[in-house]
This record gives C-alpha cells, structure tokens and sequence, in this order.
C-alpha cells in the first residue's frame, strides 16, 4: 500500500452557470489584471440549491469580463483556492475562490448579436496563476 505522500492529489472544477455579480475588475500595483465575479450554478431545475462561487481571473484571462454581464451564461475551468486574512475587525476570515484557468463565454444576455469570433472566445490562464492575498484582500 502506498504512503499518503507519494500518493498524486487533483485539485480540479468545471463549472457552468450564469454571473450573478457585474464584474469587478482591477489593475494591482505590480501591474498585474485581475477580475473578480461570482458565478452562479443551481442542483436543479427549479433553481432551489442555487450555489454562488467566488472567480478570479489574472491577467490576459480576466480580458474575457469586458464582455460578460450579470445573467451570462460561461463555462469556467480552473482550480480550488482557500485564502486567509484578517479583516477590518481583527477577524481572520477565510475565502474559497475558484482560480479560472479557461473561460468559455456561451451566452450574453446584453449583446443579441454574437459574433462568430466572440463565440470562440478561449482564454487559459497557467496553472501558477493564484491569487495572492497581500497584494488585495477582497
């Protein structure tokens, strides 16, 4: 049997759903973009086990969400993060964020008229790309 420690771990999500959030992006002061919005996905069809999870987009990736809106449907590959800091109160908070490595934009609810090159939108972002809490704890 194998050690725990030599055993390989997959940290690993897809996610389809619709942004429930407008997004918010930002420019770090070591130059790098960085966007944030909340994706919303639902367990069925009446909408009863809605989730909301919380998406970072670095750089040329977070380019896609001059695009997207609040009801667009985007397809988001990327990785689990979990963060800490301590907030205004003195409180250490922790925040669960999914690193988007691939967005797909599938559906804009502002523009009727989709292109075909915005339809091919594909955007990856590298593996190292995680947020880091020191440069904005939001």
């Amino acid at each position: 049997m194998k050690s725990v420690n030599t055993i390989k771990t997959v940290n690993s999500v897809t996610l389809l759903g619709s942004i429930s959030r407008e997004p918010e992006q930002k420019i770090l002061t070591s130059g790098r973009k960085l966007a944030l919005f909340v994706l919303q996905t639902h367990g069925d069809e009446n909408y009863s086990s809605s989730e909301f999870h919380n998406v970072v987009a670095w750089d040329e990736l977070s380019d896609i969400l001059h695009e997207c809106r609040v009801a667009d449907m985007v397809y988001i590959e990327g990785l689990i993060k979990t963060r800490s800091f301590v907030n205004k109160k003195n409180i250490k908070v922790f925040k669960t964020e999914i690193i988007a490595q691939k967005i797909i934009l599938l559906s804009s609810q502002k523009h009727e008229s989709v292109t075909e090159e915005e339809e091919k939108i594909f955007f990856s972002a590298s593996k190292s790309d995680f947020y880091i809490a020191d440069e904005n704890n939001t």
